[in-house]
């Protein structure tokens, strides 16, 4: 009998390292199955290692490398604290009586004891391993194949998820979606507000005048009205309606645009579909070579040994093996990135089919409409005096509530020239020299409703500029007398 020495002194046949054992030449009955059935997922871990450990990184860094290969690495422990040994998952398309998906699990020795267990990734690829670094990571790695199992979902249960999914963003956006009807007749009804309009007074940054805290305000010349217009619009039905009507619309609208679902770029979409039809002809180029290797593999039959004399050289074949497992290797990477694109275009999809079920809701374009219509440059012109007469509502309950004094109704503060008094909810401010008041606004169902506004802009100027001057200041009090023989408000 010819001993193993003796073959390899003669190039009878080649002799494998110890490690090598298990990455032999395929036999027949396997070359077979291996074309008909595609890489066993043993050899696609074995690959994929080889792959990851080629620049000898950490123990951590290899299981992240594999997790984007989609192999799923436990390293486990004994009590003592050391290591007990490393195993890894692969998904390879299987279900149990169930239907769920189902893992092939190996062991790094049941893989190859003299490469892949913990000890010989260290001593034979040239994997980093320090306890007091890499512990805590390795630790964490436990469960890391049941996240396989959720991070590669069965079809059936990717669909089920993506059906569910967007079941609940059109109930969700049916429930944000407002039940309103814009007509002639019946403009839409605004959400209510429980919080007022007026806040509490912030004054402005700079004011024309210093007035002065006195009891009796500023006797000053009457200056030019400016009334604000409130002529109605025909072509505008939100002309007709009550500053309450109208805030209330305002605050509809916005909520609507705050449920506006985002709207898909389409340029993105285009991408996604030239990335499919890119990575199918990669994929075919792929399926078509790995054929022909393993039609090439299979015609070079057994190696050359001493019962087959004639036979190819086993390094042939083992190159041929080689290039074999790299060809599925890049197929199989080609197909996750066109699975995954897949899902991103899937994705895309329902959210384009999101914003277009939206954007041809009537409801949507009845609120288009309002939108439009609030826009117009009468009814902005006309919020603008409501915000401004929010801004005086605020500065007249700061007096009244600094200065003024209590009475049955409410409280009131009279000076010379004006008069600010409030009966519930209702501010009212006179002018000596006008017969109606020029000022006079309610709070309604939460919303500020201007009532009468007929102040000149002098008017306006002196009302902040009093309830600017009253806010908590660091002046000293010379400066405060300097002010007032500069001709500001009196103290009395």
């Amino acid at each position: 009998m010819v001993g193993p020495f003796t073959r390899k002194k003669f190039g009878l046949e080649q002799i494998p390292c110890s490690w090598e054992s298990k990455t032999r030449a395929f036999t027949r009955s396997q070359r077979d199955r291996l074309e008909k059935d595609g890489l066993p997922g043993a050899e696609i871990m074995r690959l994929s290692i080889d792959e990851a450990a080629q620049d000898r990184p950490t123990m951590p860094v290899l299981i992240e490398r594999l997790a984007l290969r989609g192999i799923a690495a436990e390293v486990s422990y004994k009590n003592n604290g050391q290591v007990r040994g490393i195993r890894f998952s692969i998904n390879v398309g299987e279900v149990d009586s169930m239907g769920n998906p189902k893992l092939l699990t190996i062991t790094g020795g049941g893989l190859n004891r003299h490469k892949y267990s913990f000890p010989k990734l260290q001593s034979e690829l040239g994997i980093s391993y320090i306890p007091e670094r890499d512990d805590k990571a390795l630790r964490a790695t436990v469960g890391n194949a049941q996240k396989l199992l959720t991070a590669f979902p069965t079809e059936k249960q990717q669909k089920d998820k993506e059906e569910t999914a967007e079941l609940k963003r059109t109930e969700q956006l049916v429930q944000n979606d407002l039940p309103l009807e814009l007509t002639n007749s019946n403009l839409i009804e605004g959400e209510k507000s429980s919080q007022p309009i007026n806040q509490p007074y912030s004054p402005p940054q700079t004011s024309p005048i210093s007035p002065e805290p006195s009891s009796q305000l500023l006797n000053t010349p009457d200056g030019q009205s400016s009334q604000p217009s409130r002529t109605s619009s025909e072509s505008n039905p939100l002309s007709r309606l009550s500053d309450t009507e109208l805030l209330r619309y305002v605050r509809a609208v916005e909520q609507w645009q705050k449920n506006r679902p985002p709207e898909p770029r389409v340029e993105l979409g285009e991408s996604y579909q030239n990335r499919i039809e890119k990575l199918n002809r990669q994929k075919a180029n792929l399926e078509n070579r790995w054929r022909s290797e393993a039609l090439e593999l299979k015609q070079l039959g057994k190696p050359r040994s001493l019962l087959n004399p004639f036979g190819v050289k086993a390094e042939i074949i083992e190159e041929k093996q080689n290039s074999l497992l790299k060809t599925r290797a890049n197929l199989n990477n080609i197909k996750l990135q066109l699975d995954q694109t897949q899902k991103d275009l899937t994705h895309w999809q329902q959210k384009a089919r999101v914003y277009l079920a939206w954007s041809e809701n009537p409801h949507t374009k009845k609120m288009n409409e309002l939108a439009s219509l609030l826009n117009s440059p009468p009814i902005i012109k006309r919020l603008q005096d409501i915000e401004l007469g929010s801004t005086i509502h605020s500065a007249a309950s700061y007096i009244l509530e600094s200065k003024g004094t209590p009475t049955p109704e409410g409280r009131e503060l009279i000076g010379n020239v004006y008069r600010i008094s409030q009966t519930g909810e209702t501010l009212t401010i006179y002018h000596k020299e006008r017969p109606k008041p020029i000022y006079q606004a309610t709070i309604r169902e939460g919303i500020l409703s201007l009532d009468q506004f007929d102040m000149s802009e002098t008017d306006k100027q002196i009302i902040e500029g009093v309830a600017q001057y009253l806010q908590p200041t660091q002046e000293s009090e010379l400066h405060k007398s300097h002010q007032i023989k500069r001709g500001g408000l009196g103290l009395g």
